[in-house]
């Protein structure tokens, strides 16, 4: 589901700060019941980093949720995004990665290396 990026602060992301700003102010923004569930937000940015588009992916439970790599670039390949970032949220505050993280980080890296994304 495409959100509406526009309202908030971040334009252009140059640091991961701006990333973890970005997503706070969207989860802030979510319906009360909504803010607890893990989430995937996919952002596509242009060569020079600006935002083309801010996705929500997929929502989940309180601790799981998936994101499929047809799902991650299907925008991403739409709208001619130069780059993609993807983020998650974890309502538990671990900032640790599961291992589940790290095998779908991989999976995604991979699938962006054969798009060129």
């Amino acid at each position: 589901m495409l959100l509406e990026f526009k309202k908030y602060e971040v334009k252009r992301i140059v640091h991961p700060e701006q990333v973890h700003m970005l997503i706070t102010q969207v989860i802030a923004d979510m319906q009360p019941w909504d803010r607890d569930k893990e989430c995937v937000f996919v952002i596509g940015l242009t060569r020079a980093h600006t935002i083309k588009y801010l996705d929500l992916v997929s929502m989940g439970g309180l601790n799981s949720t998936i994101a499929e790599p047809r799902e991650v670039f299907r925008h991403a390949i739409h709208h001619a995004a130069y780059s993609i970032m993807i983020a998650h949220n974890h309502p538990s505050q671990n900032v640790h990665p599961s291992e589940s993280d790290r095998a779908i980080t991989k999976v995604l890296s991979d699938s962006g290396k054969i798009l060129c994304i």
